[in-house]
């Protein structure tokens, strides 16, 4: 039996996320943050998909950003509407990577300052290791 390899990225959004900078929560940010991904022109490589607590509460919105064979990153402090086209831009230049890692002069600011944390891809490994 041959193992598929995924090639896709995977956006994962914390739905729950809450912004302490934002008076009227009745829709969360990270529930706005979730629609304006899924109706932006990422690549199609890229499927977005919300999920409970990131467990990042203290700061702000939080996404993950993670495909097979790649460094996965988590970023936070991310504000849906003014943050929005940077964030594009980060995902764009990670799906742009054979390994997840953009260089840091690349970067976008907000991925330089908001890096909560940086997981990287699976290993085999064996009795030796």
């Amino acid at each position: 039996m041959s193992s598929v390899k995924r090639l896709g990225i995977d956006l994962l959004v914390c739905r729950t996320c809450r912004r302490s900078d934002v008076q009227n929560q009745d829709i969360r940010p990270g529930e706005q943050l979730l629609a304006l991904l899924k109706n932006s022109s990422l690549s199609e490589k890229v499927t977005v998909t919300g999920v409970e607590c990131l467990a990042n509460c203290k700061n702000g919105c939080t996404i993950v950003l993670q495909a097979e064979e790649k460094w996965t990153y988590v970023y936070g402090n991310i504000h849906p509407e003014s943050d929005f086209e940077q964030l594009c831009e980060g995902i764009s230049g990670y799906v742009d990577t054979d390994d997840g890692k953009v260089p840091w002069k690349q970067r976008v600011q907000l991925f330089k300052k908001n890096c909560v944390a940086r997981i990287p891809p699976p290993v085999n490994l064996t009795k030796n290791d």
